[in-house]
């Protein structure tokens, strides 16, 4: 006799029930980061499906940043553990030495070794955003718009990890200790108070987008995981001194914000790295 059920057909190919099987085991731990994953193989014959099916589920997932496929070795588990960063400001502990004592040791305890900075020194024209936010007229002669670029590039393992674009007008920053391509160790906050433009507030917009082919190259990030944007703008009363633009592959990185009356203390211990420009 008919029920009047019928029998629903598996709504999903076994190429993506082989990738959430997969997924499931990478997030709940079965397969750890850094593991090698079974062979083509192997999995083929687990799961009842060709091989040409096991590699468009790798793909599938190496395009989410699960996993790396490594030509002739396999294909492995990537370590995906997110630094996490105190994008609120707190009073006390200069930049320089939040990244020495926070995000050195943090990526450390992860098991990397080459832990640097590199700052370099650029000047530009403003133009697009940067000239709006920093109230810089597009119509003005080019000398006039010049703005100084602190580029500070945090490489892990020779690999660019984080990276920070930091503009200032050319009449703030010009032929200052800005235009050194070194890390201040007193912080950039320090530097502009000293020039009679210290900081007394600053926004946030933080939004994400896929990266050009030359970042995804720089950073080495898989395809399908976008960079994070993290953009602060500074100013000095009613004048901006700074935008600072941090780029971060959204798979190794996590903001932290928080407002109220918190223990900084607290919010220092639960991160391993603020965002204070360098």
């Amino acid at each position: 006799m008919n029920s009047g059920r019928r029998s629903v057909p598996h709504s999903r190919s076994k190429r993506h029930r082989l990738a959430d099987h997969v997924r499931e085991r990478i997030h709940d731990g079965r397969y750890p980061a850094g593991d090698r994953l079974p062979t083509e193989e192997d999995l083929a014959a687990q799961h009842d499906v060709s091989r040409n099916t096991v590699r468009d589920a790798m793909k599938d997932l190496e395009n989410e940043g699960l996993v790396i496929i490594r030509q002739g070795s396999g294909t492995y588990v990537r370590d995906s553990r997110p630094i996490v960063h105190l994008a609120t400001s707190v009073s006390g502990g200069i930049d320089s030495e939040r990244f020495r004592q926070g995000f050195q040791p943090a990526m450390k305890l992860a098991g990397y070794d080459r832990i640097q900075e590199k700052v370099a020194i650029a000047i530009l024209t403003a133009q697009g955003e940067v000239a709006s936010r920093l109230n810089i007229d597009e119509n003005l002669p080019l000398a006039e718009r010049q703005i100084v670029e602190r580029r500070c590039d945090r490489l892990v393992d020779g690999e660019l990890w984080q990276q920070q674009l930091a503009y200032y007008p050319a009449s703030i920053a010009l032929n200052t200790e800005l235009m050194i391509p070194e890390q201040i160790e007193r912080g950039t906050h320090a530097v502009l108070r000293e020039l009679g433009y210290a900081q007394t507030w600053s926004y946030d917009l933080v939004g994400a987008r896929m990266p050009e082919p030359r970042e995804r190259a720089s950073f080495g990030i898989p395809s399908g995981v976008p960079l994070l944007v993290q953009t602060r703008v500074a100013y000095a009363g009613d004048t901006a001194v700074r935008i600072t633009e941090t780029l971060m592959p959204a798979d190794r990185h996590r903001l932290m914000y928080a407002e109220g009356d918190v223990d900084e203390g607290v919010l220092v211990l639960g991160t391993d790295v603020n965002l204070i420009e360098r």
